[in-house]
């Protein structure tokens, strides 16, 4: 099973994972990557490399070859940001997603999806800003709405999860992922 951790950036999709104590995580180093391979960041072939590690990640899980693998950042990050950052069109990232319907390869997923804004400005992590979150969280909420109004996507759960970055926020965190997305 896949639980994806998804949201804008700047919500604290890290700082609460980070707070997971039994949890097998993993956070693909796409900017390593990005730059290692000197991929051009407006690039369908940066868009084709970030796809082809979900669909490797989900066709391992619909196979049955996975355990349980809590992913920070997933598939729905690579569409988002494959719009925003013009590697593809809307009309092809939604195409893009009807494909992973089909496919089955949202079977044994779970998503959280985590908004609020980090009451400290933290530093560019890479060279990506995050100076458009409000963009970023309409595309998710476009490709949400995409997934569940299909009937392949009602079996995924979303999981919504407010971050005030207060010890309240952790707890509600940790008690969606353990009672929900761990079972």
């Amino acid at each position: 099973m896949i639980t994806l951790i998804e949201g804008a950036r700047n919500t604290g999709k890290t700082f609460l994972v980070d707070k997971l104590e039994s949890a097998s995580r993993y956070k693909f180093p796409f900017p390593y990557w990005f730059n290692k391979l000197n991929l051009k960041n407006n690039s369908k072939e940066c868009h084709n490399f970030g796809l082809s590690k979900e669909i490797i990640f989900h066709e391992l899980n619909r196979d049955g070859h996975l355990n349980h693998v809590l992913l920070d950042r997933g598939i729905f990050t690579v569409l988002v940001w494959g719009v925003m950052e013009k590697r593809i069109s809307l009309e092809e990232a939604l195409k893009q997603l009807r494909y992973f319907i089909e496919e089955g390869l949202f079977r044994n997923v779970k998503v959280m999806y985590v908004t609020g804004t980090n009451p400290n400005k933290r530093n560019m992590k890479d060279f990506w800003n995050d100076d458009n979150s409000a963009e970023e969280a309409r595309l998710y909420e476009i490709f949400f709405t995409a997934l569940l109004q299909d009937t392949i996507g009602k079996d995924l759960k979303v999981y919504r999860v407010h971050n005030n970055f207060n010890p309240e926020s952790i707890e509600r965190f940790k008690q969606t992922y353990y009672n929900k997305c761990a079972e």
